[in-house]
């Protein structure tokens, strides 16, 4: 899980006189601005770090782990580190300038291989229903280290992204800006209510290439993930050109059916794979349509997929939490 450093300078007169160097803490204002944005499942960061070696490593304080090696120009108030804590220590993954870096250059994406669940707008996912699923997920997710996200209906973004550390995505978003469009979604509206994410032009809510494209660049502009639904090898090779971070291929003839797309045709997903990555090897591919357990998944992985997007497999099950689990142990 990575871990979001906003800096600010704090007083350490300690630190000061030893080696005559600044320490940071947290700036938690900034941090609760890009926390939707970057990473949902950090909370509040309350971590001091100091730089507290002639030898410049980065430091958590009252720890011998070392964070990595920071320029020193690079300890300015505001700036932002992304780590990725681990045994050894929390290794930098990237440091960003604030003074000169705009949001749409902070780009990040779900942690893969993924358990991506859409509940669409099943009776049985919607209202404290679509949270109960949610806090389930979230619950698998922590004790089995299984990355998972779960994409709910617009009115249950906010309910679950303020209890929930999982991922949650907007189902949809439509390609416009602030403005006069009554009745559409305003991808500034879902991640205000919490989302980090959106599903885009699922096979029930299809829209143009053309509306593909910008609600790409949309989602970019204001720091949304973002997966881009497709239902064949050349459309998927076609959203690619666009860059976006996922492509989901779901073949509709399959979808809420009993058999998976990686039994079914399982040369669309690894055609679907090989399309993409020739396009752009960035972009990260799912598959759906089908897919109801661990073998399911476990199949995907093997033929190139990063993850999965379900749906009725686990809202319709009688036991979700079995189903759940299953689907975990084929990452």
């Amino acid at each position: 899980m990575l871990r979001i450093i906003v800096l600010k300078t704090c007083s350490s007169r300690g630190n000061k006189k030893r080696y005559n160097t600044p320490t940071f803490a947290v700036k938690s204002s900034i941090t609760a601005e890009i926390k939707p944005v970057i990473i949902p499942a950090i909370k509040t960061v309350n971590i001091v770090f100091s730089l507290n070696c002639p030898s410049n490593p980065f430091r958590p304080m009252n720890s011998n782990k070392s964070a990595g090696i920071i320029p020193r120009n690079k300890l300015a108030d505001g700036n932002i580190f992304i780590l990725n804590p681990g045994e050894m220590g929390n290794n930098i993954l990237k440091v960003i300038d604030t003074r000169t870096a705009k949001l749409n250059e902070i780009e990040f994406m779900l942690k893969t291989p993924v358990i991506v669940l859409n509940v669409k707008t099943y009776a049985e996912a919607t209202g404290e229903k679509a949270l109960e699923i949610a806090n389930l997920m979230n619950r698998i997710s922590k004790e089995t280290g299984t990355s998972m996200a779960i994409a709910v209906q617009a009115t249950d973004i906010v309910m679950c992204t303020k209890k929930v550390d999982i991922p949650v995505f907007a189902q949809h978003i439509d390609p416009i800006k602030p403005g006069s469009s009554t009745g559409w979604t305003l991808p500034e509206a879902v991640k205000a209510a919490g989302a980090v994410g959106t599903l885009i032009n699922h096979s029930e809510h299809r829209i143009t290439l053309t509306d593909v494209d910008t609600c790409i660049k949309r989602s970019k502009e204001i720091g949304l993930d973002h997966i881009v639904c497709s239902n064949d090898v050349p459309t998927s090779k076609s959203i690619a050109a666009f860059s976006p971070n996922f492509i989901a291929v779901e073949p509709p003839e399959l979808i809420g059916g009993d058999i998976s797309v990686t039994t079914a045709n399982p040369s669309i997903v690894s055609g679907t794979v090989d399309a993409v990555k020739n396009v752009d090897k960035k972009i990260r591919v799912l598959c759906g349509a089908g897919v109801k357990n661990g073998k399911d998944v476990a199949m995907a992985i093997e033929l190139g997929a990063d993850g999965v997007l379900l749906a009725s497999g686990v809202v319709k099950a009688k036991n979700r939490e079995s189903v759940i689990r299953d689907l975990a142990s084929g990452l």
